[in-house]
């Protein structure tokens, strides 16, 4: 029994030992799971998307904010996807080599930095990116943060600053901005490009450094006249440009002001008065004023609370960030609240951590400073701890430290702020609107113009802004930029338009309430740092007085280019020194065969314009008389040709300088009709002598030629009958050269009858031809489309005859005659052209003299007879000759043929 009892007691021991045992392990395995689950919910629910990575890039485990990024659930990631599966193409090496360099040395990589990651849409996302091996393992830890739309926002403030930049550098006035103390802050291209430097070579300069000291020394006084007495200061000066020349300008400065009311210094704007209707071709671009932002991204620090604001989780970077920055060692289950000595901030850290237990997502920008007032900046992301029974059981906190972003955000700010204000006090009305047309600038200059305040117009479309100038909402210049519309440019009659500029004159009746200007406008387009266009700006110019101004003389200009252009003279103003044309008329274009091109700025000399007298004879008598009227002289025509005419000539002041107004009337016409009327007074004289003695020297010689005829056939004359064929031969061409006198007679009778010129010249082509073969020379004929004329026909016959005749005796064998007839007009022409050596100007003058002749045995009839026939065939006769030969051309006016 003894036995039993024992064996029963140990038996019991130790099975009490063993459910002891079973149950001890129970409550670690329980103790185990509940912390692995805290953690698990930890990791889950931290603000960050974390993942842990194997040795062989596999991803073990993800928590749901990874999901949210990537797009992929946990069932796809764990075990299956490979770490490098998420990065862009060209990321992927690079992020192998780093894991592999980690494993072998955690401190051989960076931990934190920037890149790319591609979702399960294939849509790249921009993270911050922090990598850690976890101890003891070859696992490493990587949390993610997007900050995707914390780099649109950036970008966005960039534009917005490159925006407001380009306004100032879109103005294409120059423009430059000064502190109170004088001393250069800023410019446009435009000003710098007037000094012929850099904009970084004036900023930081005062205008003594940039300028001579005369003008230096004026400026200096009108800005301290402007800073004593403050409001808008236009005045005229000097402005020393680029190249050395000093140019008239209107200056316009105005005071701007701080935000917060206090003075910041002046603006000014030249206008260059010698230039001002002309726009700048190009528009002007500066540096930029504004540095881009480069935030450089910080560790990622993470802590977690449970429902009563104690620690349960925090990362290293955290603490060490507490203990660093405001000496704090936090420890896990004590109360975050301790920690802060502030009560505001105790009561805004508790809503917080309120609000995300409710369930809510947020994040919040906070500020914090010590005690020396030393502030810093931090983005806080709240995300409930939520277990999978719902339950939410504390808060997981993201901490960024986002105070260079914030810094350099208010310098944006404040950057931005100050070129609205140098926009704002611009002298010229502006106005800029953006992509969708609404008014987004409307500063002081243009609420003045149109009586219509900055409140009133900012953000209004639909044209709004056009109803102080025209009274009614419609499309204006800087509309024909943002929508270039056909009707928008047809309301304006003159546009200019340079790459992306418009600049436009008009006359706009609602100006100044009512009162009606006219305007001088440009418009340019604004593009963001990607060329894409964000608007459009138009600055406006008042420029009623310089318009009447240059009505004025516009006016008077006409009226004397009317007299002057229109006169039937032939007039020209030269200078007096060098005779250099300054202008000349219509009437002298034309008689001369120049274009204006060709003989404005260039000398009478470089034309060879006078002949005679030359140009100092004509000056002499200038300058002794005080005037040259109606001298003879002889000027010279673009085709070399010599022109007669009467010069008359005065000398007058034209600005700094003396010119000659010079008058010619060319009597070139009236001379060859003088000659004219001369060689027909001749010709009739002649004509008058042959008709009354003609036949009264043919009876005698008739006489003696039958009574020489007579003894020379008696026998006792023979031995003298070789004088007696002299004396008869000489007899016979005297009696030939008396047929042809005859002929010059005026009142000579003819038979005319319609006849073709092609006809008759087909007649006597036999003829010619052989005359011209013994002689061994050519003869081609060229007969053109000509109406029948009425002639007579042996008249004409022993006109062309002649003519050939005269041709082959002046060329040598192998020379060539040429035969043709064409329509000149209404004329019809016949053309004799050989191939001599052409004739002498001197001859040229006295041929068709009667017995004038070149040849030993002419008689200086036949062209004298050719002309009594022309006259006679209602023709005439014209000669041109030169070195390569003479050309005969016969005019004939065709009469109406009633038979045809």
């Amino acid at each position: 029994m003894q036995n039993n009892a024992l064996w029963g007691y140990i038996m019991f021991s130790f099975f009490r030992e063993l459910f002891r045992d079973i149950a001890k392990r129970k409550q670690v395995k329980k103790a185990l799971s509940e912390s692995e689950e805290r953690y698990r919910t930890i990791f889950d629910t931290t603000g960050a998307a974390t993942l842990i990575t194997e040795e062989d890039y596999t991803i073990s485990l993800v928590n749901s904010e990874f999901e949210k990024i990537s797009g992929y659930s946990k069932e796809e990631i764990e075990g299956r996807k490979k770490w490098t599966e998420f990065f862009p193409i060209d990321y992927q090496e690079i992020m192998k080599e780093y894991h592999r360099l980690r494993g072998a040395d955690p401190d051989s990589t960076p931990r934190n930095y920037e890149t790319q990651l591609v979702n399960s849409q294939g849509k790249t996302r921009v993270i911050y990116l922090t990598v850690n091996m976890i101890p003891g393992t070859r696992q490493s830890v990587a949390s993610l943060t997007d900050i995707t739309k914390y780099k649109r926002a950036v970008k966005a403030l960039q534009n917005q600053s490159l925006f407001l930049q380009r306004l100032i550098d879109n103005i294409p006035s120059p423009v430059y901005y000064k502190d109170v103390n004088g001393i250069y802050q800023g410019c446009n291209k435009a000003y710098a490009a007037v000094l012929g430097r850099d904009k970084n070579e004036i900023v930081g300069k005062s205008i003594y450094d940039l300028t001579p000291l005369d003008l230096a020394d004026g400026c200096h006084r009108k800005d301290e006249a402007l800073l004593r007495d403050l409001g808008v200061q236009v005045y005229e000066s000097s402005v020393l440009y680029s190249d050395g020349v000093r140019h008239s300008a209107i200056i316009n400065k105005a005071a701007y002001y701080n935000t917060d009311g206090t003075m910041a210094g002046l603006i000014g704007v030249i206008s260059d008065i010698e230039e001002r209707k002309k726009a700048e071709e190009e528009l002007r671009q500066s540096e930029a004023l504004i540095r881009s932002i480069v935030e450089s991204p910080q560790n990622i620090r993470t802590f977690s609370l449970d429902t009563n604001y104690r620690y349960i989780f925090f990362n290293k970077a955290y603490h060490e960030m507490m203990k660093n920055i405001w000496e704090i060692d936090i420890k896990l289950g004590i109360s975050a609240l301790e920690y802060i000595t502030n009560p505001d901030d105790k009561e805004n850290a508790a809503a917080n951590f309120n609000r995300a237990m409710s369930g809510e997502n947020f994040s919040v920008i906070e500020e914090y400073c010590n005690e020396e007032l030393d502030c810093s900046y931090w983005e806080n992301i709240y995300s409930p701890i939520v277990i999978e029974t719902g339950k939410t059981i504390g808060v997981t906190v993201f901490c960024s430290d986002i105070s260079e972003r914030i810094l350099a955000e208010r310098k944006l700010l404040a950057a931005n702020q100050k070129l609205q204000d140098i926009i704002d006090f611009l002298p010229d009305a502006t106005l800029v609107l953006n992509k969708e047309g609404k008014v987004i600038a409307w500063n002081k200059a243009i609420e003045k113009m149109t009586g219509v305040n900055k409140e009133e117009m900012l953000g209004r479309g639909e044209y709004a802004y056009a109803v102080p100038f025209y009274g009614e909402p419609r499309p204006i210049l800087i509309d024909l930029l943002l929508r270039p519309e056909k009707d928008i440019g047809d309301k304006y009659d003159h546009l200019v338009r340079s790459g992306s500029t418009l600049i436009t004159e008009k006359d706009v009746p609602f100006t100044y309430q009512g009162k009606g200007a006219y305007l001088w406008g440009i418009a340019t387009l604004l593009l963001d740092s990607d060329g894409n266009v964000t608007g459009a700006i138009e600055s406006i110019r008042d420029i009623t007085g310089h318009k009447n101004t240059v009505e004025a003389l516009k006016l008077s200009e006409q009226r004397f280019s009317q007299i002057f252009d229109n006169n039937p003279s032939l007039l020209f103003i030269s200078t007096m020194q060098e005779g250099r044309f300054v202008m000349v008329n219509n009437r002298f274009l034309q008689a001369t065969g120049y274009s204006r091109e060709d003989i404005i700025g260039r000398t009478v000399t470089d034309i060879g314009f006078w002949v005679k007298p030359d140009r100092a004879e004509a000056i002499r008598l200038l300058q002794e008389n005080g005037l040259v009227n109606n001298m003879e002289c002889i000027f010279r025509e673009k085709s070399g040709e010599a022109t007669i005419g009467l010069f008359s000539a005065q000398i007058m002041p034209f600005g700094d300088e003396q010119v000659i107004l010079s008058v010619l009337n060319d009597i070139s016409e009236r001379k060859r009709l003088e000659e004219e009327m001369s060689r027909l007074e001749r010709m009739n004289l002649i004509g008058e002598m042959a008709a009354g003695i003609g036949h009264e020297i043919r009876n005698p010689m008739t006489t003696v030629r039958g009574f020489l005829q007579m003894l020379g056939e008696k026998q006792e004359c023979r031995k003298f009958r070789e004088y007696y064929n002299l004396m008869l031969e000489e007899l016979d061409r005297a009696n030939s050269i008396i047929s042809e006198y005859l002929s010059l007679a005026k009142n000579k009778a003819v038979s005319k009858k319609y006849h073709n010129l092609n006809q008759i010249l087909k007649a006597l082509h036999p003829l010619i031809q052989a005359d011209a073969m013994r002689t061994e020379m050519y003869v081609h004929m060229a007969p053109g489309d000509i109406p029948n004329l009425l002639l007579d026909e042996k008249e004409i016959r022993q006109l062309i005859l002649n003519m050939v005749r005269n041709g082959l005796e002046a060329m040598t064998p192998g020379g060539k005659i040429t035969l043709k007839t064409f329509m000149e007009g209404d004329q019809v022409v016949l053309a004799v052209q050989d191939q001599g050596a052409g004739i002498e100007p001197d001859v040229l003058e006295k041929m068709g003299t009667p017995f004038f002749t070149t040849k030993d045995s002419g008689t200086g009839l036949g062209l004298a007879v050719c002309n009594s026939i022309a006259l006679r065939q209602n023709a005439s006769i014209r000669v041109e000759s030169g070195p390569t030969g003479t050309t005969f051309y016969v005019t004939f006016t065709p009469q109406v043929n009633s038979s045809s």
